[in-house]
């Protein structure tokens, strides 16, 4: 999407400033916090100056002036008087559970899940076959056929692309069973491990968080190390029997050499 913005016009707003000791008593481990506010659900699109004003502000003080440049970001109490058309939008395709503010005493969590939930909803509304003239699947008769019934009402599929799809190399190795689905890897940094899980998907799902993958090593290294960039084919690792650490990259290239990626 930002590919067709004005990238000077506007930017990609956090809703937490990258200050941990903030939530800390909500989340202690800090990849746990990095993940959280890189999420979808704690993310906004803002008018540059918008976003430069605001700089690292607390999310309750902050928040006041989210509004005013979009509705989207109306999350502090009141975002929605002498706005008829907001609010029966919102009655009308019931986001009254999704599209609505936080008190000071909400959680991160909580926020980032309920506006995670928001978007999807609004996908689902936006493109709705149905509200697009679109020809809706009839369900399946009960017992007529051997494939599942197709779903009673429209709805964006809820899940993760297949491997095929990926173009990463650690798709590509999970493809070729190079890898397997449960493997898991390693990134040392200062002296801290952080491990986590390659998915059937060649997604990585850090072992701090349990939650959705991240599509590459690299998105999922700076969030374990808390860096903008990490060369994540180099510095994650997995471990052979005897314990020995062979890096993805290392891994990757044995098999291009032998053919069998």
């Amino acid at each position: 999407m930002l590919a067709y913005l004005d990238r000077d016009r506007f930017h990609i707003e956090h809703l937490w400033a990258n200050h941990h000791h903030r939530v800390q008593e909500e989340i202690p481990d800090p990849v746990v916090f990095r993940s959280r506010r890189n999420q979808l659900g704690g993310l906004a699109l803002l008018m540059g100056r918008e976003n430069s004003s605001t700089n690292d502000l607390p999310l309750n003080d902050k928040a006041v002036y989210y509004a005013r440049s979009n509705v989207l970001l109306g999350i502090a109490p009141g975002y929605d008087q002498r706005n008829p058309l907001l609010r029966d939008f919102i009655k009308t395709h019931k986001f009254d559970k999704s599209l609505r503010p936080f008190g000071p005493r909400e959680t991160m969590t909580s926020i980032v899940q309920t506006r995670q939930d928001l978007y999807l909803n609004l996908f689902e509304h936006i493109w709705n076959p149905e509200r697009l003239g679109l020809p809706i699947p009839l369900p399946s008769e009960p017992g007529s056929s051997d494939q599942p019934p197709a779903q009673t009402r429209p709805a964006i599929a809820r899940r993760r692309p297949a491997a095929v799809r990926r173009r990463t190399d650690v798709a590509r190795m999970v493809a070729a069973q190079i890898l397997t689905a449960g493997t898991r890897i390693v990134l040392t940094y200062r002296s801290t491990d952080h491990w986590a899980t390659i998915d059937e998907d060649g997604g990585i799902v850090l072992t701090a968080t349990g939650g959705t993958p991240y599509g590459r090593v690299d998105e999922a290294g700076a969030v374990a190390r808390g860096t903008k960039t990490c060369q994540g084919m180099n510095e994650w690792h997995i471990e052979d029997e005897e314990g020995a650490r062979i890096s993805l990259r290392t891994l990757r290239d044995r098999a291009m050499a032998s053919g069998a990626l």
